[in-house]
């Protein structure tokens, strides 16, 4: 039997896709997997704020290459599907769960705490930035778009004094 498997191109989607294709070539031997990778909306636009994009920026294009039946199955950040998935799909399976916590990577600070009073701070989740307002409310929380090592990147650069991002994708590269 022969599966295509779509997914973005990011490091870490193509990290999660062959952690999820060697799981299945487990399952049966015989099986032959070819991955493609998937341009998607938010992939285009890495420049736009992700808050003003409109939601499924990430999935909507694997969709389409289902729909077309160009793959047989996607794989896909959980939390970039919108809540409203169309009624021809389903979600077939769920990895077990990752780190859920979040990480700041400061280079020269310890904590949040340790952080001088109105630092700048990147982050591509509303929600991190909500709570690093509630918690330093001082804090100059700035939307940040890019991969992983992207995001790491700008932590070491001069326009952000830190970035915060989810561990589960720095556990997984």
């Amino acid at each position: 039997m022969r599966l295509v498997v779509g997914t973005r191109g990011s490091p870490l989607a193509m990290t999660q896709t062959r952690w999820v294709v060697e799981r299945l070539q487990r399952l049966d031997r015989q099986l032959e997997i070819a991955v493609t990778e998937i341009r998607t909306q938010g992939d285009v636009q890495a420049e736009a704020p992700l808050a003003s994009m409109p939601r499924g920026v990430f999935a909507k294009e694997l969709e389409l290459a289902l729909e077309r039946r160009e793959i047989d199955l996607a794989v896909h950040s959980f939390k970039d599907l919108p809540t409203d998935l169309s009624p021809e799909f389903a979600v077939s399976a769920i990895t077990k769960r990752e780190d859920p916590r979040d990480v700041l990577i400061a280079p020269g600070y310890g904590s949040l705490d340790d952080l001088p009073l109105g630092a700048r701070l990147g982050t591509s989740s509303p929600r991190r930035a909500v709570q690093l307002r509630a918690h330093r409310g001082d804090l100059e929380v700035v939307p940040v778009r890019g991969n992983v090592g992207t995001r790491v990147a700008k932590a070491e650069g001069p326009d952000f004094d830190g970035v915060v991002l989810a561990a589960a994708g720095l556990h997984r590269l």
